[in-house]
């Protein structure tokens, strides 16, 4: 029987955190294949008292602090490595699986989005969102082709549409095989790489020296609630499954 791990480290409100886990309850789950659950609670273990089942978790708590507003994220160095020790902690985790999926905590998914990137049969596939990563700017999504946030001419458009599609980087919602980690890939930075401190460049930076080619998967794009208004927005109804 396949096994997959959702998995991810979790610094979150409780009422995001309850929709987020209500859409992992509610994915589809492809047959005869096993899902468990494990997260990582950094400064609030308190959401555990809301897991049940085959829902497991870790915790860290530290003197680490996280700041947001409702224009965007601010991330400071040790912001990054108590992400990266906690990532790369969970893909441990992962190798008595035969798949990790990374869902970031503020993310809703589609119920279809398991069975679709499992049917892709990729080494490394990415599941796309978009987000306006500043209040006042277009959505973009979770990939791009090159270096720190390159996108080459009509990706974008390209990206809109249903598809299958060659990246170079991705994340935070994303469907490995544990070949994957057989081979070492992690999150840790690259000491000559000024932009692999962002766990995930770092990741897709490893894999493509490991041979393993990130895919974007745009048929099911989830749902960003990436700050307060968007939330407020999401449980009007107000935001629907698209970008």
């Amino acid at each position: 029987m396949p096994k997959v791990l959702i998995t991810a480290p979790v610094r979150q409100d409780e009422e995001t955190f309850l929709l987020y886990l209500e859409s992992l309850r509610d994915l589809e789950v492809p047959e005869g294949f096993q899902v468990d659950k494990m997260f990582y609670f950094h400064n609030c273990e308190e959401l555990a008292t809301h897991l049940k089942g085959a829902e497991f978790y870790k915790v860290l708590n530290d003197e680490t602090t996280y700041k947001c507003d409702d224009n965007t994220h601010e991330w400071k160095g040790e912001n990054f490595n108590k992400v990266i020790g906690m990532k790369n902690c969970l893909l441990k985790d992962g190798l008595d699986y035969d798949y990790v999926f990374l869902v970031d905590s503020d993310l809703i998914l589609r119920k279809e989005t398991l069975k679709q990137l499992v049917k892709a049969d990729k080494e490394m596939v990415v599941n796309v969102f978009w987000t306006k990563w500043q209040s006042d700017t277009q959505p973009m999504p979770n990939a791009w082709n090159i270096d720190h946030y390159g996108i080459i001419p009509n990706a974008l458009e390209k990206w809109k549409e249903k598809g299958l599609y060659p990246i170079g980087m991705g994340g935070a919602c994303t469907l490995l095989k544990r070949s994957v980690l057989e081979k070492g890939v992690n999150f840790s930075p690259i000491p000559n790489v000024s932009f692999s401190v962002w766990e995930d460049r770092a990741f897709c930076i490893r894999a493509m020296c490991a041979g393993v080619q990130p895919w974007l998967d745009t048929h099911y794009p989830a749902i960003h609630l990436y700050r307060e208004s968007e939330l407020e927005k999401y449980k009007k109804g107000e935001i629907k499954w698209n970008i």
